[in-house]
């Protein structure tokens, strides 16, 4: 069955570049090149609105996992797949890039009106990847790379040896909502700090939530009952 497989994982490919067609939206700017003579803006911030609508059709068709891309017919014809929960993490990974982010934050200050706001967007996200009471397989690895994003930020790498330094002679002017930020002397670290103390909280009080429940279940009461 290597075709079988091979189509089938070109599908999850096609599956996931709409995926990434949608968020795409999310930190979205339209450019439209102008000559001087030309009248209108250049750079147009795409609506908040729009871009929460794409986020919840993420989640309800990334974050939530698609259980229609996992046919039986198929799979168990090929075995188990990673394809689909790689793709999946990729989205999720995508939405925290940093140049993403550090796009999000400059339209806020280019264009309050219209932008998603930073920290909204961050709220909005992690509610979404991070909601249900009992995630499945997949949601969990998309937890674990949603972690693993957050101290990315928190901690970015180290730049390539060789590479020009900051404020160096002869270094390309920035490029508005291209050029990527400066994670470092942004509020990125921070952002991503403070989504992490929510997660620890959330997981705290979900723990002691499932505690309370085991012990009222194993209680004389049960018994009685």
């Amino acid at each position: 069955y290597s075709e079988l497989q091979e189509v089938y994982e070109e599908s999850i490919g096609r599956w996931a570049g709409y995926m990434n067609h949608v968020a795409t939206v999310i930190g979205g700017v339209n450019v439209d090149l102008k000559t001087a003579d030309q009248a209108g803006a250049v750079f147009r911030v795409v609506p908040r609105a729009r871009q929460k609508a794409a986020l919840a059709f993420l989640s309800e068709n990334v974050f939530t996992t698609p259980a229609w891309l996992r046919p039986q017919e198929i799979t168990s014809r090929i075995g188990p797949s990673t394809v689909l929960a790689t793709r999946q993490a990729g989205v999720v990974t995508s939405l925290l890039s940093a140049a993403r982010l550090g796009r999000m934050a400059e339209a806020e200050r280019y264009d309050a009106t219209n932008a998603y706001p930073l920290v909204e967007y961050l709220s909005d996200l992690r509610r979404a990847v991070w909601s249900g009471a009992s995630p499945d397989a997949s949601r969990r690895q998309l937890q674990r790379v949603y972690v693993q994003r957050l101290e990315a930020l928190i901690a970015p790498p180290a730049p390539a040896a060789g590479g020009p330094a900051a404020g160096a002679g002869g270094a390309t002017r920035p490029i508005p909502f291209v050029t990527a930020p400066n994670i470092t002397q942004s509020d990125l670290p921070a952002l991503a700090r403070a989504q992490l103390r929510e997660i620890q909280r959330d997981a705290r009080a979900a723990a002691t939530a499932a505690t309370a429940r085991s012990s009222v279940r194993t209680g004389p009461m049960w018994w009685i009952a």
